[in-house]
């Protein structure tokens, strides 16, 4: 159950996994290091070998940048389903989403992208520690922000079981204030807890933490055309370029788990496509004893 020595996704990527990052985030490939795999051929495909490729001073160039900019200010149609699966798959294992945990690194006094990253892998480590000493596995997804009113933050959504959610909240909030810079004003997170939790405020709060969904993803379908956003009921405002990998899951509810778990038959995601009704993605079937698999999307 301990899983410390598995770096989060949200650590150092390399080869074709830092590849896989930075097509999804629009980053440009210049001066990277990448593999030889498919991933990172099609990043360097995408952008040249260098900053010339792109003729920066030409008009359709400009378009081009300033395109790839506004792309990155929201969550693509990969990182929504790599959240919502992920949370699918935890309640397909009994574990629903019941703590959430907002944390403002400037209110800890810690600014610039770098560092704010670096503080949250030691918290994070921090946290796998607390989880792995109580035999219990760490099951959370987090998601970035940086809208134009505020500075970068994160958003956690995590399974904590009910008889310990007191003592993780004690501990989360010291832990987290051990990490503000001397001098600073400490301005505790939020955390909200909730025992006997259910499918319904569990999407509840996902739905509010995945506002930054892109209003340009299409699921196919043979209905009128809609945009995701508009057929889930969320609202697509968006929350500001990351430097990085915006959204990640712990290793026990990761891709590769997903991906085992359906080679076994023993986790299938919600088929949907643009004709599912929004009450048919906020699901309750994954919580439930004996849940119906169906047939895996398409797309």
């Amino acid at each position: 159950m301990n899983d410390q020595d598995d770096e989060d996704s949200d650590c150092e990527l390399i080869g074709d996994e830092r590849a896989w990052a930075h097509l999804e985030g629009g980053i440009p490939a210049y001066g990277q290091g990448y593999g030889s795999g498919f991933r990172s051929q099609l990043q360097r495909a995408i952008w040249g070998d260098n900053e010339d490729d792109l003729l920066y001073d030409a008009p359709s160039a400009k378009r081009q940048r300033k395109a790839q900019r506004d792309k990155r200010q929201f969550i693509t149609r990969d990182q929504f389903f790599e959240l919502y699966d992920a949370v699918c798959f935890a309640n397909s294992r009994g574990w629903v989403m019941n703590v959430t945990v907002d944390i403002q690194p400037g209110n800890l006094g810690i600014v610039g992208h770098d560092e704010i990253f670096k503080t949250f892998r030691i918290w994070l480590a921090r946290y796998r520690d607390w989880c792995s000493q109580r035999h219990i596995e760490s099951i959370y997804i987090y998601l970035w922000e940086r809208p134009p009113d505020r500075s970068l933050h994160v958003h956690m959504m995590c399974h904590i079981p009910d008889i310990l959610q007191a003592e993780f909240e004690d501990w989360a909030y010291a832990s987290i204030r051990s990490l503000t810079k001397p001098g600073s004003l400490w301005v505790a997170p939020d955390i909200k807890t909730r025992k006997k939790a259910t499918a319904a405020n569990q999407w509840f709060a996902f739905r509010y933490r995945i506002k930054g969904l892109s209003p340009e993803i299409y699921l196919p379908g043979t209905g009128p055309r809609r945009a995701l956003a508009d057929q889930i009921g969320v609202r697509a405002e968006p929350q500001g370029e990351i430097g990085g990998k915006r959204v990640g899951s712990s290793r026990v509810i990761s891709w590769k788990a997903r991906r085992e778990a359906q080679d076994k038959a023993t986790f299938i995601p919600l088929a949907c496509d643009g004709d599912t009704p929004a009450d048919a993605f906020w699901t309750d079937m994954y919580l439930r004893p004996e849940h119906s698999l169906t047939p895996e999307r398409l797309f």
